[in-house]
């Protein structure tokens, strides 16, 4: 399916955020999946492989797609507070873990892209690393079909937020992943609806791997079915 592409700049408050939507050439989108990057320190933008990979992927199977810079990123703008620098911001988000902050972002984002869509076209919210921790945090917030969590921190941040999810939910780890060990997942998730994906021989940065993760994501049809379980063992 040939999809077309469109750079958008996407308004959250004073600010600016840059952003790529990608549609079908022809028709109208079968869902959406909205992207949220990992940490800017660790190669967290709209370009980043593996979310430039799975829109890729899902622009394939007939979805609209917007993957997007958080503010202070690229060329979306960021008021600072207290005059401090981009790189400041950011690497203090991480030390104090001042998610939150980002979380106008992402509300932002998922208002604009569904405006972006007709009217009744199921949405997915899929997070990478820290947009992985950021979809758990939002979703109880948003009118999503399904969370996707790509290999979340579990070594770094606690998993209470995905754990209490009341969204069908997939994880997906890599079984050689330093920031998110799969017996922490397991632990985390034991007797929750949540499933889980492990992905053999892939590690934080699925290099190599991204068109297993795309497999993965595929079976599940992207998000959108999701089976609900009554428990799941480790």
């Amino acid at each position: 399916m040939r999809s077309v592409e469109e750079l958008v700049a996407i308004s959250c408050g004073s600010d600016s955020m840059e952003g790529i939507l990608a549609y079908p050439e022809k028709g109208v989108p079968a869902f959406g999946v909205m992207l949220l990057s990992p940490h800017p320190h660790m190669g967290g933008n709209m370009e980043n492989n593996v979310i430039r990979h799975i829109a890729r992927r899902a622009a394939e199977a007939c979805a609209a797609t917007l993957r997007f810079n958080y503010r202070g990123v690229g060329q979306s703008s960021l008021r600072s507070e207290g005059g401090g620098n981009l790189y400041e911001y950011w690497a203090r988000v991480e030390r104090d873990r001042e998610y939150d902050r980002v979380l106008p972002d992402v509300l932002a984002a998922w208002d604009w892209f569904k405006r972006s869509l007709p009217k009744n076209v199921p949405r997915v919210l899929l997070g990478y690393s820290l947009g992985a921790v950021l979809a758990g945090m939002v979703a109880s917030r948003l009118d999503a079909v399904g969370i996707v969590s790509v290999s979340p921190p579990a070594s770094r941040v606690p998993l209470r937020t995905l754990c209490s999810c009341k969204h069908p939910m997939l994880i997906t780890v890599g079984d050689n992943d330093f920031a998110c060990e799969v017996q922490d997942v397991r632990s985390a998730i034991f007797d929750t609806p949540i499933s889980l994906e492990v992905i053999t021989g892939a590690d934080h940065f699925y290099r190599g791997l991204e068109n297993s993760l795309g497999d993965v994501l595929a079976r599940y049809d992207w998000g959108r079915r999701i089976p609900v379980k009554e428990r799941l063992f480790p």
